[in-house]
């Protein structure tokens, strides 16, 4: 999980939106009820070489989370995070979020990819992160759906997905694929 820790002063620890905080449930309830083991929470600034190992589950991009940035250094994937929008780098298409001034409505972006992890061999990486937090709760609630799920398991060694998803009142609704890559 990312850590803003440009709030020092405030909470010496770190905070973590709320939006990746739901999103982290929404995972552990996931494995739980398939009885998966839960996978460990580890925040992400700086990432030891253990950590690296396995399957990971990132929440959050590049600009916040340390590990996504290495991922995304890597060239791994043809989405791109700039600041609040995803840039799929083999069309040139930008996704970008239209909240309203407040930012609790609107139309949030995120995306979905899974990518073979660089520092472990057969390994995996997915990557769940939104614009804001509302695209990385969406992100962890389309990637846990049946649908979704059924895609991606079965038949691709790797995607990425780009999605929007509507956002009323502080609450993200069903998310809408907009793009929807595989190998």
């Amino acid at each position: 999980m990312g850590r803003h820790a440009g709030f020092r002063d405030y909470e010496p620890a770190g905070l973590t939106g709320v939006g990746d905080v739901i999103a982290m449930s929404t995972l552990i309830t996931f494995f739980a009820n398939s009885g998966i083991k839960p996978p460990s929470v580890l925040y992400s600034d700086p990432p030891n070489g253990d950590e690296l190992t396995g399957n990971l589950i990132v929440l959050g991009d590049a600009d916040m989370n340390k590990v996504a940035k290495l991922i995304d250094e890597r060239g791994e994937t043809a989405i791109e995070a700039i600041g609040i929008k995803f840039q799929d780098k083999l069309s040139g298409r930008l996704f970008e979020p239209h909240m309203n001034a407040q930012k609790t409505s609107g139309v949030d972006v995120g995306v979905i990819i899974k990518t073979v992890n660089p520092y472990s061999s057969g390994s995996y990486v997915f990557i769940l992160a939104g614009s804001y937090g509302y695209g990385t709760r969406a992100a962890a609630t389309l990637a846990t759906s049946s649908d979704f799920l059924s895609l991606v398991k079965s038949r691709w060694s790797t995607c990425e997905c780009v999605f929007s998803v509507d956002v009323v009142n502080d609450v993200p609704q069903q998310p809408k694929i907009l793009l929807l890559r595989s190998s």
